[in-house]
């Protein structure tokens, strides 16, 4: 007998169904004839098992409605209405899936826990119109739901997002917010970064130093400013451990579990200002991985494992998750050399070098965590320690240590740098952020796949747990951009932790992303619209907008489109390359202007054609090359240590030479010779183009670039 919860709601039959902008992309779903019309007065009835999501649900449809709802328990399902059902037998379910049947007289969601309920009912509000997320009633509005039959459930169970509150301290409220938008992608783990060398966050009542000196940090303070922060003005704050316990009932609620990082034994450098006696013996300190000094605590001091084992038992009490993370990347081991503890240690422990010093404090890390009734989570760093299977590896600087760590036994996150580290820089000009990992925009976190098949077996494979992304606050001065840095890269994130590799695809998700912005829009998240991009080819210009719905402006003349600027409409024109100009236009938003059509290539070259001798390489020319003409041919150089060396390039039609320019070019960061020019004299339909050059690397074969082909009479002087 299921457990029935059901909302009663008046309704009316439409002619067509529709199916609605989705994110994350449900595993199934069926557009079906009909609509739903939800209208006033309607009353949520409930279960004692579900009256939360109940709950919920009701004050997700308040606001813009303005209906009023009536809340009643109930025993049993009406044959009209919004039916919740928690469902006994729920095997096809698992602990988050759900699904969801419109009909004209009937909106059912069933689930197997309270959690797929949770995750059915952020899909029904996506099913409702866009306004459904005004927090203003929305007048004359007619609220009706597309027939639709829909069948989810999540590809992973660990769908994360980590925030920084170190560098930047993030108030209860924002993070309340930010909860409230994770959940309602439905990501159900948040990862609390509370300790850095920029400020402890979290009060610990034994050690209150850490928050009375390491939670502050700028002018009067001991802990200096961010490099990137704006002015020395005294910053910073923390969580009492009141805050932290209703953060964490609220989170619970929304169904995510906050995992607290506390990092050790390095970016310490809030525990060693605040108690500089867990340093190691030693008068000079030399600077960590980011140009830090004294920043790693001694694993040669047995007074500094009762610390972590005292601050370990009230994290135990604030935070019920299984796991802790203890951070443990980029320990400045040369902090411990020479230092008369860390000799006595390896003295007394038979360890030979620092590194087994690292590791002997990690496994020592791991049964205090142990103790306390807790799991680790480290990254990708504490793996060579000698820790458990039962620590779970989280890989960040690359996907590499996370499969080795898959192959031998550990649980893994998938959190790769240059996927998900929301921290770098959106492309664009004038945009704030990192750069190690490159430029990150939403398709490239699309185009993440946590899995590698290829490289794991089957058994591997379900050691990868999940993924999340990271949003580091060394660049992020407030909440706006802390909004700005995460959406819409975790609308992607999502998706590629929910939704099956087979089912995704960036043309179907950029088709459903403006749909999702507006309701972004009206949440009040600060979203970062992207930039628009003009390529160049054959004298004509076209535009690539960044999603479907997005408005691209533009002008030909070198100034800054506007409002009242020509509109993109897929017709190819007519311009200087260099003068073009672009800015997106979307729902009251404007893009950063960017400026210049890039030139699209066909060919490229890396290592594999930079041999230390030359060597004639083919490129397949065929489908660039589409008229009579002197053909220009640029190498463009996109970065590596060598330069690429080239020289006698010939063009072969159907195999016969044509033409030839034999000059010798040394490229680098495209530089101006190299460029070529090849005359086609009479051109061939359905030949066969070719061009073959001689290549070979200067002094190694760390190179790489693009092959870019154009008409010289459409290019003109100075195009390039």
């Amino acid at each position: 007998m299921g457990k029935v919860v059901f909302v009663i709601l008046g309704l009316v039959v439409a002619v067509a169904g529709y199916a609605a902008d989705v994110i994350p992309k449900p595993v199934q779903m069926k557009s079906l004839d009909g609509e739903f019309v939800l209208r006033d007065k309607a009353v949520i009835g409930y279960s004692e098992q579900a009256r939360d999501e109940a709950l919920k649900l009701r004050d997700y449809l308040e606001p813009a409605t303005g209906y009023h709802f009536n809340l009643k328990a109930v025993e049993r399902a009406l044959p009209e209405g919004i039916q919740l059902l928690l469902v006994e037998d729920g095997s096809r379910f698992g602990e988050e899936g759900y699904a969801i049947k419109v009909t004209p007289k009937v909106v059912k969601i069933e689930a197997a826990t309270t959690a797929g309920l949770f995750y059915g009912i952020q899909t029904l509000r996506q099913l409702l119109p866009v306004e459904i997320f005004s927090p203003k009633v929305v007048s004359g509005k007619e609220w009706k739901i597309g027939c639709v039959d829909i069948f989810d459930k999540p590809r992973f169970a660990w769908r994360g997002m980590m925030l920084d509150v170190s560098r930047r301290f993030f108030k209860p409220d924002y993070v309340k917010k930010y909860l409230d938008n994770m959940a309602f992608h439905k990501i159900n783990l948040f990862h609390w970064h509370l300790t850095d060398d920029q400020g402890w966050r979290i009060e610990i009542k034994k050690y209150p130093k850490l928050t009375e000196v390491g939670a502050w940090r700028g002018e009067g303070t001991d802990l200096p400013k961010l490099v990137h922060d704006a002015s020395n003005a005294k910053c910073g704050g923390f969580y009492t451990q009141a805050e932290i316990k209703d953060i964490v009932a609220y989170a619970k609620r929304l169904h995510i579990d906050v995992m607290p990082e506390v990092d050790l034994p390095g970016h310490a450098l809030a525990i060693t200002h605040s108690y500089p006696e867990t340093l190691p013996a030693r008068f000079d300190h030399p600077k960590s991985v980011l140009d830090i000094k004294a920043n790693v605590i001694s694993p040669g001091k047995e007074k500094n494992y009762e610390m972590i084992d005292d601050i370990m038992g009230e994290l135990a009490e604030m935070f019920p998750f299984e796991y802790v993370h203890v951070g443990g990347d980029e320990v400045n081991s040369k902090l411990w050399r020479d230092s008369s503890d860390i000799k006595d240690l390896m003295k007394r422990e038979g360890l030979r070098n620092l590194g087994q010093v690292r590791g002997y404090f990690t496994r020592r890390l791991e049964k205090i965590v142990g103790k306390h009734g807790k799991k680790m989570v480290g990254w990708n760093e504490i793996m060579g320690g000698g820790v458990s299977t039962n620590t779970v590896i989280m890989s960040w600087v690359s996907e590499g240590p996370g499969l080795k760590a898959a192959k031998r036994g550990h649980n893994v996150v998938m959190c790769p740098g240059r996927h998900v580290y929301f921290d770098m820089k959106y492309p664009g000009p004038g945009e704030r952020g990192h750069w190690w990992a490159g430029i990150i925009d939403t398709k490239k976190t699309y185009s993440y796949d946590p899995l590698r098949p290829g490289v794991l077996n089957a058994e591997q494979s379900k050691r990868i747990k999940g993924t999340q992304a990271c949003l580091w606050t060394s660049f992020v001065p407030d909440n706006a951009d802390a909004d700005y840095k995460t959406y819409p890269r975790l609308c992607a994130l999502c998706e590629v932790a929910w939704t099956p590799q087979s089912e995704r695809s960036w043309d179907d998700f950029s088709k459903r992303l403006g749909t999702h912005l507006r309701r972004l829009g009206l949440l009040g998240v600060n979203y970062h619209l992207a930039i628009s991009t003009a390529f160049y080819k054959l004298g004509k210009v076209t535009i690539e907008p960044p999603f479907k719905d997005a408005e691209v402006r533009y002008t030909v003349n070198g100034s800054n489109p506007d409002s009242k600027s020509s509109i993109w409409q897929g017709k190819p024109f007519s311009a200087n390359p260099r003068k073009v100009r672009l800015c997106t236009f979307f729902d009251g938003k404007k893009s950063k202007v960017t400026g210049g059509a890039k030139r699209l290539h066909f060919a490229n070259w890396n290592k594999n054609n930079a041999g230390t001798e030359y060597k004639e390489f083919e490129f397949n020319a065929s489908k660039e090359i589409v008229r009579n003409g002197l053909w220009k041919l640029d190498f463009v150089s996109l970065g590596g240590k060598n330069k690429l060396k080239v020289r006698n390039v010939r063009l072969l039609v159907d195999g016969k030479p044509v033409s030839s320019d034999t000059h010798e070019a040394v490229i680098i960061n495209g530089h101006r010779e190299s460029s070529y020019k090849l005359d086609v004299p009479v051109y061939k339909p359905g030949a066969k183009y070719v061009i073959l050059a001689e290549m070979m690397g200067e002094g190694g074969n760390s190179t790489g670039g693009v092959l870019i082909l154009d008409l010289a009479e459409v290019l003109g002087a100075g195009s390039k």
